[in-house]
């Protein structure tokens, strides 16, 4: 089954990537999300956000996308394969000059020795030059293949565009989604953490006297709502994230899943 990433500690968060979002308030009395909060005499905590998305580098996340698409790796194949064609197809239907030497030692004996001992001797070798020129100015079969390759070759470069500029806009949405999800889940972490402080304080106004019940109802309303904020947060953050995973290729080792062969 999948299942979120573990929390990074500060001692385990990644270089670079920044803090929980901290109020006045936080600094001031050590709270902060992850603190607990007394609420009517029972203990709510508010769970820190995850480490934010790390890949905010668009390019590096199209490159490894690139890279990772089976429909570009085919068509990128399939190029080769009629670059290859077109280059003997073009070869074909050009006139073709051939220049063959010929260095040859006449016969003289079986034995190496003897063989050996008439080298200095002009008249044992043969020395020769053919050349041959060859051209048909009619070839129709190789200028239709050539016709032909190169029109499937423009075909397969237009997809190949094509596939390119449908990734650059997933990834870009992508990575868009997966940074406005940490944004969002910082911000509502925040909104919950201090709605929780609320009803504490709230609290102590209706043990004074200076609050009502429903003073209190109404901001327990508001933490609930911030929490459940919070958790819809956690959940879009999780599928935005899947999202690049899944255009890099990634999906299966961030969850330590394989695949076994059929």
């Amino acid at each position: 089954p999948l299942a979120p990433a573990a929390t990074p500690t500060e001692a385990t968060r990644p270089a670079g990537d920044p803090a929980p979002i901290e109020s006045p308030a936080d600094a001031a009395t050590g709270g902060g999300p992850g603190a607990p909060v007394d609420v009517l005499g029972e203990s709510v905590t508010v769970a820190p956000p995850p480490s934010p998305f790390a890949s905010t580098t668009y390019d590096a996340t199209y490159s490894t996308a690139e890279s990772q698409s089976p429909d570009i790796a085919l068509r990128v194949i399939e190029r080769r394969r009629l670059q290859t064609s077109l280059a003997v197809y073009e070869d074909s239907g050009r006139p073709r000059l051939d220049l063959t030497l010929i260095a040859a030692q006449a016969g003289i004996s079986d034995r190496y020795g003897d063989a050996l001992a008439a080298i200095p001797d002009n008249d044992t070798h043969f020395y020769g030059a053919v050349l041959d020129f060859a051209w048909s100015p009619a070839n129709t079969t190789a200028e239709g293949d050539v016709a032909r390759t190169r029109r499937a070759l423009e075909a397969v470069e237009a997809e190949l565009d094509s596939l390119r500029e449908t990734l650059r806009i997933e990834v870009g949405q992508a990575v868009r989604a997966a940074i406005a999800a940490d944004t969002t889940l910082a911000l509502d972490t925040e909104v919950a953490t201090l709605a929780a402080e609320a009803v504490e304080a709230e609290r102590k106004k209706f043990e004074s006297g200076r609050a009502t019940n429903l003073d209190v109802l109404q901001i327990q309303q508001e933490l609930a709502e911030a929490q459940l904020a919070v958790a819809r947060a956690e959940a879009d953050r999780l599928v935005a994230r899947v999202r690049v995973q899944q255009l890099t290729g990634a999906l299966l080792d961030a969850y330590s899943l394989r695949l076994d062969a059929p």
